[in-house]
Order: C-alpha cells, then sequence, then structure tokens
C-alpha cells in the first residue's frame, strides 16, 4: 500500500509534526530541489525554508542527491527519503498498537469542515461493509483528533 513508507523513531516523529516540513517532505518525494527552490514554490521565505531541510537532513529524512556549483555558490539538492512513515513505537511489542496515522496540514475553515466530513464518510463506508460481515475479524478501534495547533 505504501510502498514508500520508511520506519522512523519517536524522535524523528516529532520532526515531521509540522505542517511545513510535511509541505517539504511531498515536494521532495518525487524530485530533488534545493532549499530555495522549495521555498519559492511554497510561497515562503528561503530562510525559514533552509532551517526547516536542515533539520529534516540532520533527521535523516532528506538525503542530498546533488550539488552543483553556480557562480561560486554551492547549491545542495536534497530529495525525500519517504512521504509516508511507520512510526517506530518503543514498548509496543505484544501489545494491539497496529498502525498509527500523523499528520499536520495547512487548512482553512472550510477545508477543516470538508476533511472532517470525508473522514466521518469513510468511518461511515467501512461501519456499513463490516456491519454484514461475519464475525470471524478482529475488532480495532479507529479515533481520528483533529486539533488546531
Amino acid at each position: 500500500m505504501f510502498e514508500d513508507r520508511l520506519t522512523i523513531s519517536a524522535e524523528q516523529q516529532k520532526l515531521i509534526s509540522n505542517a511545513t516540513r510535511i509541505q517539504i517532505l511531498h515536494l521532495l518525494k518525487d524530485e530533488a530541489l534545493t532549499a530555495k527552490q522549495v521555498a519559492t514554490k511554497l510561497n515562503k521565505s528561503a530562510g525559514s525554508v533552509h532551517y526547516h531541510v536542515q533539520i529534516l537532513y540532520d533527521g535523516g529524512l532528506l538525503e542530498l542527491v546533488d550539488t552543483k556549483e553556480k557562480r561560486g555558490i554551492i547549491e545542495k539538492y536534497y530529495k525525500a527519503k519517504a512521504a509516508h512513515f511507520y512510526i517506530e513505537e518503543s514498548g509496543t511489542e505484544g501489545t494491539n498498537t497496529d498502525s498509527h496515522i500523523v499528520s499536520h496540514l495547512f487548512l482553512t475553515p472550510e477545508e477543516l469542515q470538508q476533511l472532517t466530513w470525508e473522514v466521518t464518510q469513510v468511518l461511515l463506508r467501512w461501519e456499513n461493509k463490516t456491519a454484514r460481515q461475519s464475525n470471524s475479524e478482529e475488532e480495532y478501534a479507529i479515533s481520528c483528533r483533529l486539533k488546531k495547533q
């Protein structure tokens, strides 16, 4: 399902608990770009994006794939190691934790309303589907919390 999914530590998970960094990872999943190119695409300041790129690189979530010298300036091209992550949870061996999905997004109030509706529809579809099945499946609890940072 997620071929490009990378197992990350709880410490690395903290690094991606930021909507700007999620945007950067998604931009860099398909093509290598410099921090300045990322800043232009995101319409953010180059300094801010460079800071976030450095955090992601130092945390092992980006790789440096190329360097080029242009007019005496070294351009560094980064690529995301993955865009989907599996969080390695210490101390969960033998527990019933099977999946943990986390993201951080920039949303307008209208987009938040749309996202809430879509998630609700997905859950309702699965509730209806599983209501017609036998009892041979295992039970899973699903929780989705939308929280303003």
